[in-house]
């Protein structure tokens, strides 16, 4: 790699840090929390490729000096003596490479697809996980709801006879725990998620929504399994708003038919799309 390469590759990369923590394009990839230590990590990567830039550009110039000095071109004491133009006009040959530069130059184009991936995540927006990571998920691997009440909040939230919202980590939560189990069945609640089109009994599908500890890479899959549904097929990643209720007796049973805990089963009661939201994920 070329000296003046590496500074240049420190400061596109500090830069892409910069513009993703400042935008929304950080919640596809982390928590809203970790903005701040990645507009720092990129501001640090900006300065040092800028400062590096200034010492790079002056090793260059030395450099050329010294090829000069060698090529008996210019005295070094006095080097705009003469009828010499300045530095930046000279062209110094490579006196070690006997291939004239060439494999210098390929060398420094080498160095360069370093950026290939920084381009890709700024041309391509590869976007949120989705359903396909959904698929690839375990059904050992439970998402958490941290510290909920879910009495206390269906309280407060219906009021006035208002759909109370829960995440789908909490509402999934909530269906593992037998104490919490008849207080949701009785209750009708708005779930938001994504849907995904998986082999299943007919008039369903499943809505989920993966949630993140700290980055994309630990997301785990909240799912839940909608029935009666029989409106237009929606297609898959569509976001959706499904009003529905628990149903505690088919999800037991089928639960106790495949010997392991499966997806908590709503039957549905109405829907509406929606816009993909600016965090995709939820958060424990």
């Amino acid at each position: 790699m070329r000296t003046m390469d590496r500074p240049l590759i420190v400061l596109a990369i500090g830069a892409l840090a910069l513009w993703t923590s400042l935008t929304d394009a950080i919640l596809q990839y982390l928590r809203p929390s970790m903005r701040p230590w990645v507009v720092l990590a990129g501001a640090v990567l900006v300065a040092v490729g800028l400062a590096s830039l200034v010492l790079a550009r002056r090793a260059v110039r030395e450099e050329r000096a010294l090829a000069l000095v060698h090529a008996g071109g210019i005295d070094p004491v006095h080097p705009h003596d003469d009828d010499h133009h300045g530095l930046d006009d000279q062209v110094a040959p490579d006196c070690c490479n006997p291939s004239g530069g060439h494999e210098h130059g390929r060398v420094g184009r080498v160095g360069w697809v370093l950026l290939l991936p920084v381009i890709a995540a700024v041309l391509l927006d590869p976007g949120a996980l989705g359903a396909y990571a959904v698929s690839r998920q375990s059904q050992l691997r439970l998402v958490s709801a941290g510290d909920f009440d879910l009495e206390q909040h269906l309280r407060a939230h219906s009021f006035g006879g208002q759909t109370p919202d829960l995440k789908l980590s909490q509402f999934t939560v909530a269906a593992r725990n037998p104490d919490e189990r008849e207080l949701l069945s009785g209750t009708t609640v708005a779930l938001t998620g994504f849907v995904v089109h998986e082999e299943g009994p007919p008039n369903s599908f499943l809505l989920a929504r993966l949630q993140i500890g700290c980055c994309a890479g630990d997301a785990i899959a909240a799912i839940v399994d909608v029935r009666d549904y029989e409106g237009p097929t929606l297609d898959e990643e569509t976001w959706v708003e499904v009003i529905g209720r628990y149903d505690q007796a088919t999800t037991e049973v089928e639960s106790k038919e495949n010997g392991w805990y499966v997806s908590p089963i709503l039957t549905f009661e109405s829907l509406r799309q929606i816009d993909a939201p600016s965090e995709p994920y939820e958060y424990p």
